[in-house]
């Protein structure tokens, strides 16, 4: 009996130490698997474990400086405040000091403050007669007179003296050239500004400027001779007794032409009191755009184009330099517009 109980005594010891060394064999080939696994998950952390600690040694260093960098913006503006506090200081010493020494200063410069103000006075009056002899001595004449060429001349209302070119082609009187087209080299399409003030060359192309015609016919009666010219030699003119235009603000309206006299067609009368454009200043028809040119202009239908562009032979183009009934109303070879006082 005892004998039975040992047999199933080490029965029970042996099957139980089975199942010890199996569930140990099973939960260490878990242990590994899992192991495996979490070594994968956590790789990537553990790889950025380095960097986060850098980065944290990083961001404490910046915070270092930036400590640093505020005590060192509180000295500046400590420093700042006591310069200016300074400042103040030393001006109102200097205030104090000045007050203190005017007086006797005064004393001493007042008699030469005045001997330096009478030597001032004095040089003041002498340059204002010099300036009167001068201006006496270098006055200039208002119109051509009795030359030809390039001359010197001043008109009221204009600040400077200013070159004009004076043409006797009447073989009377000179005339001043207001407008001269011999040649392409200036294009007559131009500005507004250019318009008014004058450009060009004074001894070939040119056009004088809208603001000195004003002032020249608003002082007196001037008279306005236009000379033109076709590419076989035909020569014809236009003249009016009294050729008057407006101010600026006016738009240098074509305000007087008086009587005309001529071998061509009156095509200025067709202009009068037309305002002035230009492609920049244009009127609602936007003619001086469409022909390229400027002009008084009532209308795009025009009766001649002075201004228009310049051609080397003779054809029919509208945009061209062309007067009404002559030459075919072809382009021509040169026109001319010349003022003068009238006689």
């Amino acid at each position: 009996m005892f004998s039975k109980y040992i047999l199933l005594l080490f029965l029970a010891f042996a099957i139980k130490k089975s199942f010890c060394e199996s569930f140990c064999h099973n939960t260490k080939k878990l242990d590994s698997e899992c192991a495996s696994y979490c070594y994968e998950a956590c790789k990537p952390l553990l790889q950025m474990a380095p960097e986060c600690y850098r980065k944290d040694a990083e961001i404490a260093k910046l915070k270092d400086q930036v400590a640093e960098l505020r005590k060192q913006i509180a000295i500046q503006e400590a420093k700042d405040s006591l310069c200016i506090s300074q400042r103040s200081v030393v001006s109102e010493i200097k205030a104090l000091f000045d007050k203190c020494s005017m007086p006797d200063k005064m004393k001493d410069t007042t008699p030469k403050l005045k001997a330096e103000t009478i030597l001032k006075e004095t040089k003041v009056t002498e340059l204002t007669q010099f300036k009167s002899k001068f201006n006496e001595s270098i006055s200039y004449p208002d119109n051509c007179e009795q030359s030809t060429g390039i001359k010197t001349i001043q008109v009221a209302g204009i600040l400077r003296p200013f070159q004009v070119f004076c043409d006797n082609i009447t073989n009377d009187f000179p005339w001043i050239v207001m407008q001269r087209r011999v040649g392409r080299t200036v294009d007559f399409n131009n500005y507004w500004y250019n318009y008014a003030n004058g450009f060009g060359d004074i001894n070939g192309s040119y056009f004088i400027g809208l603001e000195k015609v004003f002032r020249l016919t608003y002082t007196q009666p001037y008279e306005l001779y236009i000379h033109l010219e076709a590419f076989d030699g035909t020569i014809g003119h236009a003249r009016y007794n009294h050729f008057l235009i407006s101010r600026e603000t006016g738009q240098y309206r074509l305000s007087q032409l008086g009587n005309f006299t001529g071998d061509v067609y009156d095509a200025m009368s067709d202009y009068l009191n037309a305002k002035f454009f230009t492609f920049n200043n244009d009127s609602r028809d936007r003619c001086a755009t469409k022909m390229s040119s400027a002009w008084w202009y009532k209308s795009c239908d025009i009766s001649s184009n002075l201004n228009g562009r310049y051609s080397d032979f003779e054809i029919n183009n509208a945009f061209g330099i062309w007067w009404k009934n002559f030459s075919g109303g072809r382009t021509l070879k040169s026109v001319k517009m010349l003022i003068r006082p009238a006689h």
